[in-house]
C-alpha cells in the first residue's frame, strides 16, 4: 500500500505540473500534501482489502485536470486506476 500511495502522489505531482513546463514547488507542495494526506486517511487495510475509495478519490482529482481515467477491476473492492499523461515527443 505504501508504494501505491507514493505512485499516486507522483501522479498528482504530474497532474499539478501538466499545464506548465517548470513546476513552482512552493505553490504545488501544499496541494500535493493535501492529496497525500487525503489518501493516507482512506482505509485500505488488508484484510479486507478495499481500495475502491482511494481509486474514486484519485479518479476525481485526475479527471478535474481533464485527463482520461480508466478503472478496471475483477473484484469491485480491488479496482486499479489507470491514467496516462502523454508527452509531446
Amino acid at each position: 500500500m505504501r508504494h501505491s500511495i507514493l505512485r499516486s502522489t507522483a501522479l498528482l505531482a504530474f497532474c499539478a505540473s501538466a499545464q506548465a513546463q517548470a513546476v513552482d514547488w512552493s505553490k504545488a507542495n501544499p496541494e500535493l500534501l493535501r492529496h497525500y494526506q487525503a489518501l493516507i486517511r482512506i482505509d485500505t487495510t488488508d484484510p479486507p482489502g478495499d481500495e475502491s475509495h482511494a481509486v474514486e478519490y484519485l479518479q476525481k482529482v485526475v479527471e478535474a485536470e481533464r485527463m482520461p481515467v480508466i478503472v478496471t477491476a475483477k473484484d469491485p473492492a480491488r479496482p486499479t486506476h489507470h491514467s496516462r499523461l502523454k508527452g509531446n515527443g
